[in-house]
């Protein structure tokens, strides 16, 4: 994987000028002020292949390409970073990240432009960086990307994020404010725990959250529809029914990486106000969570990160790559008072995953999951849904 930073210019900027002496002016030269610009341009590409069975919800995967992304980031005067990170899939040009990251003072930084919003812990990971092909149910229930400011560092050992954002429904991004109202995001996350506790020294715990106030219209909702990638919509508010008041998420979450080992974990409570016309305000909770390990069979060390096989892959000489043995259990749970008046779909969904991925160089790697999904609907009626998915991911 080829990921090289480059010094792709320079702004100079020359100064002039002069003193008073007694036999008149004297010229007097100021040295050009020279500032650096570099850049490091990445990117990587999926394809995916998708096969459902049984009954219940149908998938709507397609065989084909499920991202094809650039990532361009850079310095300017050593101080200021920036990034423009655009996706081309679906034959569309969408800008994902665009931002520059400033140093506000010792330890802090200030990022300002369009970017993930600090709450899901599976989707502040990078893209290439995920155990799973498809996220599990708890990060449908927090924010994509936004457009707003953020003040993040690393006080006392904690990773923490103070963002104030445009404000966005479950999974929605936005490129700009659809209202007048804004979302204050926040999320800390750190060890409590020092060496002596020996294993637990590896456990991160944290949590994450936002409040805003979100007033939509019969015709401009501004509610979710949850809907995995790739598959039918589980649950999806009436026409009509709009956001109309107060809207929350909170989010507890923690990580555990000791040695082959990785444990991922999330819960997210969502709350919205509602409402109809010709009915009072009601607020609906829902609520998701997941947790997925994972464990390489071949001894590298488990990461939230990519990890790089020991060996990459070349049969000529007896190298395989590495091997990840990777589970997920997963429930999403809608207010049963959905139901009544405000929405349709699945009441509870229930899914347990389990996959082996094949990592054959720091640039390529191969997953194979098989999931199986048990729905129940607001009525009782049970129904279940296996799907079998494969991805190859390529960086470079």
């Amino acid at each position: 994987m080829i990921k090289k930073t480059i010094l792709v210019g320079v702004i100079t900027a020359a100064v002039s000028g002069g003193v008073v002496g007694a036999d008149g002016p004297v010229a007097a030269s100021v040295p050009p002020v020279t500032v650096p610009i570099t850049a490091k341009w990445s990117g990587f590409v999926q394809y995916d292949a998708s096969v459902a069975g049984g009954n219940g919800i149908t998938s709507d995967s397609l065989y084909g390409l499920r991202s094809v992304r650039t990532d361009l980031k850079g310095t300017l005067a050593d101080a200021v970073t920036y990034r423009i990170h655009v996706d081309y899939s679906g034959g569309t040009v969408k800008l994902l990240d665009g931002h520059a990251d400033l140093p506000v003072a010792r330890g802090w930084q200030l990022r300002v432009g369009k970017f993930k919003a600090p709450i899901g812990i599976e989707l502040l990971q990078a893209p290439t960086d995920t155990t799973f092909i498809d996220f599990g149910y708890s990060t449908y229930f927090t924010p994509n990307r936004d457009t707003g400011i953020m003040l993040y560092g690393k006080p006392y050992g904690w990773e923490t994020q103070i963002a104030v954002m445009t404000g966005t429904t479950d999974y929605g991004s936005a490129d700009k404010d659809s209202d007048t109202h804004r979302s204050l995001d926040v999320r800390t996350i750190g060890k409590p725990f020092g060496s002596e506790f020996g294993w637990l020294n590896s456990l991160e715990l944290g949590v994450a959250g936002s409040v805003e106030r979100r007033i939509g219209s019969s015709s401009t909702s501004q509610l979710s529809t949850y809907k995995p990638s790739g598959r039918s919509a589980l649950f999806t508010y009436a026409s009509g029914v709009f956001a109309n008041g107060d809207f929350y998420r909170i989010a507890p979450q923690f990580t555990v990486y000791s040695g082959p080992i990785g444990i991922i974990g999330e819960v997210v409570v969502s709350g919205q106000d509602v409402g109809k016309a010709a009915l009072a305000t009601t607020t609906l909770v829902h609520t998701a969570w997941q947790f997925q390990t994972q464990y390489y069979l071949t001894g590298e060390t488990a990461s939230y990160k990519y990890v790089s096989p020991r060996d990459s892959f070349n049969p000529d000489q007896n190298h395989w790559g590495a091997v990840q043995l990777v589970a997920r259990v997963e429930q999403a749970r809608f207010d049963h008072n959905s139901f009544v008046n405000f929405a349709s779909g699945i009441e509870t969904s229930t899914g347990l995953t389990v996959g082996i991925n094949w990592i054959w160089s720091p640039s390529t790697k191969w997953f194979f999951n098989a999931e199986n999904v048990w729905n129940t609907a607001a009525s009782g009626q049970e129904t279940s849904v296996a799907y079998l998915d494969a991805r190859v991911q390529v960086q470079f």
